[in-house]
């Protein structure tokens, strides 16, 4: 599935796309503010952008 496609992601799909790590790992992200998400009615989601900055944010880290 390219996740690229949509507009945002459930907590399951976040955790796919950024390499398969885990909810734990990912509501810390959360809790932290490195990551931030949104709710559409009940559902947890983050966006596509928030995501792939959230990336880009990581390999500047890893550069310096």
């Amino acid at each position: 599935m390219n996740y690229r496609d949509r507009g945002a992601l459930t907590v399951l799909e976040a955790c796919e796309f950024l390499g398969r790590i885990g909810v734990t790992k990912f509501y810390e992200l959360v809790a932290s503010g490195e990551l931030p998400v949104t709710k559409i009615g009940s559902r947890t989601v983050v966006l596509i952008t928030d995501l792939e900055a959230f990336l880009g944010r990581l390999g500047k880290k890893n550069n310096d």
